[in-house]
């Protein structure tokens, strides 16, 4: 069954209460499980700015900072965050062995 527009959007808009993203190097659950720790400087979740509607289906929000990442991690999962309430999860893949910082610009919900 396909979504309408109207269930698009309000999938989408459902993670557009988040605040802060995390990384995970094993699936968060529906905890947020397995975030990642330590690293000089210390890895700490980073806030997001402003959600906006970018089109059907599709919001983004611009991280607000750089996410330090230990040496020799593998990054799997992201999470999103309202605060210190876990909100939701993507999967995702970022190779750090030769990298202690990632700066992302921006990330997007789509349904």
């Amino acid at each position: 069954m396909a979504y309408s527009t109207y269930q698009r959007d309000r999938l989408a808009e459902t993670l557009t209460e988040a605040t802060h993203i995390s990384l995970h190097d094993d699936d968060p659950g529906d905890t947020g499980a397995n975030e990642l720790a330590g690293g000089t400087p210390a890895y700490a979740r980073v806030a997001l700015g402003a959600w906006a509607h970018v089109g059907t289906g599709a919001y983004e929000a611009p991280v607000t900072d750089v996410i330090n990442i230990p040496p020799d991690t593998d990054v799997l999962w992201a999470g999103l965050w309202n605060g210190s309430t876990f909100v939701d999860k993507a999967y995702c893949t970022v190779s750090t062995i030769d990298q202690t910082a990632l700066t992302i610009t921006k990330i997007r919900s789509e349904a």
